[in-house]
């Protein structure tokens, strides 16, 4: 009688296992959606799916900034027939059929229809996107700041004309500058 139970343990432990699927190699790594988003699918049918949120406050002589990192673990099964991701995540269930999967590229097609295509990407993500610098600032004292992609600028007093500055001298201090554009 142990023996039965003891074989009925093992075979189930192996069933789990066996419920996976036959999951392409090439799905186990992480996966980057954009916007600090990615996701990991790791052998054992297990993953997690993190989001990473940032808020930066511009200053011009300092910068500080927070990010704030969410994951949510999750299991997740593979039809191989359908290339159907079953995803269980947080009490929900998601599925997922690969469009398109190779070293570098994951295309899947959620529920609703949506194409999503997630990268490898091996480049960690900047803290800070220079492109959100090009645009016209303004002080708490009213002074306009413009900063262009060619790395020239203009500075604008309240109370003076416009100047145009090189890139060499456009710093001049201010406590808290905030987006007009």
């Amino acid at each position: 009688m142990w023996l039965m139970l003891i074989l009925i343990g093992v075979s189930s432990c192996s069933n789990e296992d066996e419920n996976i699927g036959n999951v392409p190699s090439q799905l186990l790594k992480t996966w980057y959606m954009g916007e600090g988003t990615s996701i990991t699918f790791n052998a054992d049918g297990t993953g997690v799916y993190t989001e990473t949120s940032g808020t930066t406050t511009a200053k011009l002589t300092r910068k500080a900034g927070t990010r704030a990192t969410d994951t949510y673990p999750f299991t997740y099964s593979y039809e191989e027939s359908t290339q159907t991701l079953t995803i269980h995540i947080d009490g929900d269930v998601m599925r997922w059929t690969i469009v398109t999967l190779s070293d570098d590229t994951l295309k899947i097609k959620d529920e609703d229809g949506e194409l999503i295509t997630l990268k490898k990407d091996t480049t960690p993500e900047p803290g800070i996107d220079i492109n959100l610098l090009y645009n016209t600032w303004i002080s708490e004292e009213q002074d306009l700041y413009t900063f262009n992609n060619d790395g020239s600028g203009s500075y604008k007093a309240k109370e003076e004309t416009s100047q145009t500055i090189s890139p060499m001298n456009m710093m001049k201090p201010a406590d808290c500058l905030r987006s007009i554009g």
